[in-house]
């Protein structure tokens, strides 16, 4: 009889803990171009790669995924994002969605080409995004540290020293206080945003942000949908979350900026930024709960070669050069396809390898690279890499 009590509280206990292990659910993620990409399963299908964008609402997927699902597609006109440009998009449903090996049902979802936005940034995969509200009955646990992102159902663990905050939903957006410089304002939390702050056109011109100085004018900061961004760069204060961080660099749009010329939120926050955290998104009760990672004092560096590189047919192209700046002065020019970066061929390189090297200054001041030009002129050309802003 008593073994048989100790062995039907083992079971209990056993139950116990399974019923909370399932109440969270892990997978890990990979920082691209300071995007949170997970692994996603649509139709029971399992490897598509897809942006966790807390700026975005509801699922979207690419053509190419729409047809390998045979997915039934209707027009539905078009769309505008941080780009000036608008592009086309149709609708679609999926039968199925699982995150993290959570099953999330049916829904609805937006088929865009995101081919444009791979090939500029250079992700080896970028098969659709996953808005915030597709995870709305979930805390979502992004661990900055680990890289990993957690759904929970019920209670989550957070160390002694986390900050809780809460937050509104304004037109969509996940959107807090914030100071900039001296300036209050509202800005919303955009992991699908590359940039630690952008500011947007209407608030930075209210404010002289475009005045600025030391700054950068009219450079290439990012492509979206819609077409490239330009931007000024510039460093700011910016105080969120209870925090008060500086020298944290920030853009402002130039010319035609599609959702960045918003007269709502003073900008936008982005991975850049909350990287320095990690951060809970407890959705169903509005509330952020949030530490620092061990990003949190990192010194963030702008472009220093000074050029925006794109994938090539045979390598990263450079598809714009910031005049005056280091691979302007080497004789790099948009349009060179490199061969070559100190001595390693580059022609299977994506552009984000080609910006980790330009961005680890502990191990390189200079880089010497073989170009190709328009004409098909190669050329070795030596960049004297710093900090530009």
């Amino acid at each position: 009889m008593k073994r048989l009590a100790i062995l039907m509280a083992l079971l209990a206990l056993t139950a116990l803990t399974q019923s909370a292990a399932a109440t969270s659910w892990q997978t890990p993620y990979q920082l691209i171009d300071n995007r949170i990409i997970i692994p996603v399963r649509i139709n029971g299908t399992a490897g598509f790669s897809m942006v966790s964008d807390t700026g975005a609402s509801g699922m979207t997927v690419t053509p190419e995924v729409a047809q390998r699902l045979h997915l039934a597609m209707k027009s539905a006109g078009t769309v505008g994002g941080a780009g000036a440009g608008r592009v086309s998009v149709s609708n679609a449903r999926l039968r199925s969605l699982e995150v993290a090996g959570v099953s999330l049902g049916a829904m609805a979802c937006t088929v865009l080409d995101l081919a444009p936005i791979r090939n500029a940034i250079g992700f080896a995969k970028l098969d659709g995004i996953v808005g915030y509200d597709v995870l709305s009955h979930y805390a979502v646990a992004v661990d900055a540290d680990r890289e990993t992102l957690t759904l929970s159902s019920g209670n989550y663990n957070a160390p002694p020293n986390a900050r809780r905050v809460d937050y509104a939903v304004r037109s969509g957006f996940i959107t807090l206080p914030a100071r900039i410089d001296s300036v209050a304002g509202n800005v919303i939390l955009d992991t699908g945003d590359r940039s630690s702050l952008t500011l947007f056109g209407p608030f930075a011109r209210h404010y002289g942000f475009y005045s600025r100085a030391p700054a950068l004018h009219s450079v290439v900061t990012g492509y979206g949908v819609g077409g490239q961004l330009k931007s000024d760069v510039f460093r700011t204060r910016l105080s969120l979350f209870g925090y008060n961080v500086g020298d944290v660099l920030t853009r402002a749009p130039v010319g035609p900026a599609g959702a960045f010329d918003s007269s709502g939120p003073s900008g936008s926050v982005g991975t850049g930024f909350l990287r320095r955290f990690n951060i809970i998104y407890d959705l169903p009760r509005k509330e952020l709960v949030l530490w620092p990672s061990i990003r949190f004092s990192f010194h963030e560096r702008y472009d220093p070669a000074g050029m925006w590189v794109a994938t090539g047919a045979r390598g990263p192209v450079v598809t714009s050069v910031l005049s005056g700046g280091p691979a302007y002065k080497a004789g790099v020019r948009s349009g060179d396809t490199i061969l070559a970066v100190n001595g390693i061929q580059t022609a299977t390189w994506l552009p984000i390898r080609l910006r980790s090297w330009l961005y680890d200054r502990e191990r390189y001041s200079t880089i010497t690279m073989m170009l190709e030009s328009k004409t098909g002129a190669r050329v070795s050309r030596t960049v004297h890499l710093r900090e530009l802003i």
